[in-house]
């Protein structure tokens, strides 16, 4: 559920985080250096019980820190930090119990909302809630913890819940109405090419069948005629029998014209696929004017890269994605890589099966590479007859 709101907002979540560790840290150091008479609700801490408050406080900013670099492709990791986060301010609650305390659980319940179903969030702070109404009964009495875990801690943790979460999901579906835009912009662009050479092919059909059957015939009769007229008139036939052919000729020159620029403007399908997606930014490197004949093999290559970017977006966790196709003298190729986290055990999804499946039905094949830390790669290749740039 995290998306592009957590990596635009990533900064201002950071900063909330750790201003609110200030805001907590700061009176308790304070207190502990001028002693009593400064005047806040933190008491006076023994070396021990302030060492293990510093050491939780540490390890909450680390471990933020850390779950806010991370993404909704990391649940685990997600997880394990986000309790530890938790783990962390509920000590500090449970060590000096003055209710600044909370603040830390407030922006764990933020985060929920970015990385994890709201279902889960929903329990999750009310379990924090029940631990720190727990841990607050070693201070306060048992109506005065409930007091501050559940009417006034709570009502705040659910607010940044819903917040991030309705603010992630809104952010997701404007991703993902973006990409369907890009995509339904690239299949209009195909079917606007598919439909331009069906009609240029239906005329030079129409030219050939036609007006070249009956040149053909003309010029059969004109030859016909150059044997059966002698003296003046011939001169005349033969005439005819010339500019009939050089017609003939000229028609089929056209025919030929037609159908060799019968060819689809890749760059116009391409570029919007690679446009649509924030993250990873797509870097796409085209032939200058690449253009093809086979209207199947440009569909094939347009899902191919469709397939590669969306793949990058939901499972790469990458900054970065290139693509670079390349018209050999044998083919077509396509060469992508990221720089995303990879996997150890490559499993191929359903978008993978059929982009492999599509290019190997028209002669070509797939290779698909990837190594933790070092990203995903794809290469693919399959022939085409009559490509040019």
């Amino acid at each position: 559920m995290l998306g592009g709101t957590f990596h635009d907002g990533r900064r201002l979540l950071r900063l909330a985080g750790f201003a609110s560790l200030l805001l907590v840290g700061v009176p308790n150091v304070l207190k502990q250096v001028i002693g009593p008479e400064f005047g806040t609700s933190f008491p006076v801490l023994d070396p021990g019980r302030l060492s293990i408050w510093l050491g939780a406080a540490l390890v909450f900013a680390y471990t933020f820190w850390q779950a806010t670099g991370t993404s909704d492709r990391h649940p685990r990791r997600a997880f394990a930090l986000l309790v530890v986060q938790a783990a962390a301010a509920l000590t500090m609650f449970h060590i000096t119990c003055t209710g600044y305390e909370s603040t830390q659980l407030v922006i764990v319940a933020a985060e929920l909302g970015l990385l994890f179903p709201l279902r889960l969030g929903m329990v999750w702070i009310v379990l924090m809630s029940a631990v720190q109404a727990w841990l607050g009964t070693y201070h306060w009495p048992l109506s005065g913890a409930l007091m501050w875990a559940f009417a006034l801690t709570l009502p705040y943790e659910l607010l940044a819940l819903l917040t991030s979460y309705f603010a992630a999901s809104q952010s997701q579906a404007r991703e993902s109405l973006s990409r369907t835009n890009a995509e339904l912009r690239a299949t209009q662009a195909l079917l606007a090419d598919s439909s331009r050479m069906a009609e240029r092919v239906r005329i030079s059909r129409e030219l050939h069948d036609l007006l070249g059957n009956r040149l053909t015939a003309l010029n059969l009769q004109l030859e016909a005629a150059t044997h059966l007229v002698e003296g003046k008139a011939s001169g005349p036939v033969v005439k005819a029998k010339s500019v009939a052919k050089l017609l003939l000729a000229d028609l089929r020159e056209a025919v030929s014209t037609l159908r060799e620029r019968d060819t689809m403007d890749l760059s116009r399908a391409l570029g919007p696929l690679a446009e649509a997606v924030e993250r990873p930014r797509t870097h796409l490197k085209l032939p200058p004017n690449v253009r093809i004949s086979e209207a199947e093999r440009a569909q094939a290559l347009v899902r191919c890269v469709q397939e590669i970017i969306t793949n990058a977006a939901k499972h790469a966790d990458a900054d970065n994605l290139w693509i670079e196709v390349v018209v050999a003298k044998n083919g077509l190729e396509v060469h992508a890589r990221d720089d995303g986290r990879g996997v150890e055990v490559l499993a191929s999804g359903h978008g993978l099966k059929g982009m492999r499946e599509r290019i190997e039905a028209l002669g070509g094949r797939v290779e698909v590479a990837s190594k933790p830390a070092e990203g995903f790669r794809v290469d693919a290749w399959m022939p085409l007859a009559g490509e040019s740039t």
